[in-house]
């Protein structure tokens, strides 16, 4: 509820009791064999804790690796089997600990190019995610890109053209509710976005690759924009600058000791 006050402050739903927003938002069903109402698999997943999850999904789990130097195994892991909304959170601050983040206007306004491009990606592997698979979604990132994949029920197979792109929702109550939260927005939103900021983030670096199949992979190049994640290029000038001060603050005290030293009392 808080988080939909903070992205509307005068949210429709903001008075509603939690059994009757389960309700409107869709987590609520009747079962038609017993005539009585149940929670669906969504609203466990959305809201209900780690072992209720893992009773009901137990193949669910997001997977975030970082392989820089370490390729074959990992150098940093991220393990996520929570409920989905603290899961975003936990996915991007993986993302913040280790990608860049350059200034950007947009306008007169800073933007995060970081936040608006892996904030679709990260929202799109747990909206879109086939939950009943026990293949894990990956979020992996490599000096030169970072892979996005989830298990999916393909719409069509190959690569997705941006001009020729049909949006197919495969969680739709999980992504109406993630649009009520902020999380999300409209459908389709995500591959545009990514296309359309990235080379502000990674000049030079390509298109993103989006492929639909029975794994949903996304590749961002990241080209250049890797290089500042490493260790920070101001590190040898500052280390010279102060090099030269100690020099010249000891180059200062000798000039001036044998001066003192010719002083009559």
């Amino acid at each position: 509820m808080k988080l939909m006050l903070d992205r509307m402050p005068q949210h429709p739903r903001a008075g509603l009791a939690p059994e009757e927003l389960l309700k409107v938002a869709g987590f609520v069903r009747k079962d038609y064999i017993t005539g009585k109402p149940g929670y669906t698999l969504a609203a466990a997943l959305m809201f209900g804790y780690d072992t209720t999850i893992q009773s009901a999904a137990p193949g669910y789990k997001f997977d975030a690796l970082l392989r820089r130097q370490d390729t074959e195994r990992y150098d940093d892991r991220l393990t996520v089997r929570t409920n989905l909304i603290d899961a975003f959170d936990l996915l991007m601050g993986f993302v913040e600990k280790h990608l860049n983040d350059p200034f950007y206007m947009e306008g007169v306004t800073s933007v995060s190019l970081r936040s608006i491009i892996f904030r679709e990606l990260v929202a799109n592997i747990i909206a879109h995610r086939e939950y009943t698979s026990a293949a894990p979604a990956t979020m992996m990132i490599y000096r030169d890109r970072v892979e996005f994949k989830n298990p999916n029920v393909p719409h069509y197979h190959g690569r997705i053209d941006l001009n020729r792109f049909t949006p197919y929702p495969k969680n739709p109550t999980i992504c109406r509710f993630m649009v009520q939260l902020g999380r999300y927005e409209e459908l389709g939103s995500g591959v545009r976005k990514v296309n359309k900021y990235l080379p502000y983030y990674a000049p030079g670096a390509g298109k993103p690759i989006f492929e639909d199949g029975d794994m949903f992979s996304v590749t961002v190049p990241l080209g250049d924009a890797a290089k500042a994640t490493g260790k920070p290029e101001v590190t040898p000038p500052v280390t010279h600058q102060s090099q030269l001060c100690s020099a010249y603050l000891a180059q200062r005290e000798n000039s001036v000791a044998p001066k003192s030293a010719n002083v009559s009392p």
